[in-house]
């Protein structure tokens, strides 16, 4: 993925658990992900990301 396609806000699944955007570098192609588990933070790369249509914004489960 790209960093252009993310925001704040929105969860993402990384390392098969959803976590919540918290910053977004388009410049660098990071972002700053939070899990909603024990809060913890971490500042990866887009390209560790893959797309993933059936998460949906404000649901942390899939249908």
């Amino acid at each position: 993925m790209q960093a252009k396609e993310l925001k704040m806000g929105m969860h993402v699944e990384y390392r098969h658990e959803v976590v919540e955007v918290i910053d977004v570098d388009q410049i660098k192609n990071r972002i700053t992900i939070e899990n909603p588990l024990d809060h913890a933070r971490e500042t990866i790369d887009c390209s560790d990301l893959e797309d993933q249509p059936q998460l949906h914004i404000g649901c942390e489960s899939y249908y």
